[in-house]
């Protein structure tokens, strides 16, 4: 099996952006598709609209996903977060990745509470099928 460092020189230097072209225009559509289709609804959580909840969601996944692609490309490709931190590079890549990743779901559920029965019909149904599909997902 070859090692991490004999990769490392056998990559090419493009290899650090190779798709990420795609995955950026990707991200950019879809985000602009999710931010089309959200209403402007009266409701609330904490003094925050929906849709403001809604944008903060997408915003840190964004944010998180782009972190993930720059950051951990160029540790792989270059190997640039130990040979800058050393041993504690993999403590502060977890100081950074770690908050982000707790974020995402709980502004989602944020998202969700704030805008609560914009499904329509019976709630208790809602619940339920909400429920069974994060057990699916889970």
């Amino acid at each position: 099996m070859r090692s991490l460092e004999t990769i490392r020189k056998s990559l090419p230097r493009t290899a650090l952006l190779r798709g990420q072209i795609q995955h950026a225009m990707l991200a950019a559509l879809l985000t602009a598709g999710a931010c089309s289709l959200l209403g402007d609804p009266e409701t609330g959580l904490w003094g925050i609209g929906a849709r403001n909840w809604a944008c903060m969601t997408i915003a840190v996944a964004l944010f998180h996903q782009s972190m993930v692609a720059v950051v951990w490309r160029l540790q792989l490709v270059f190997g640039v977060m130990s040979r800058l931190f050393g041993d504690r590079a993999l403590r502060l890549w977890g100081a950074m990745f770690l908050p982000f990743l707790l974020a995402r779901p709980l502004l989602l559920l944020a998202a969700g509470i704030a805008d609560a029965n914009s499904l329509g019909g019976l709630r208790e149904l809602n619940l339920l099928i909400g429920a069974l599909l994060v057990i699916v997902a889970g």
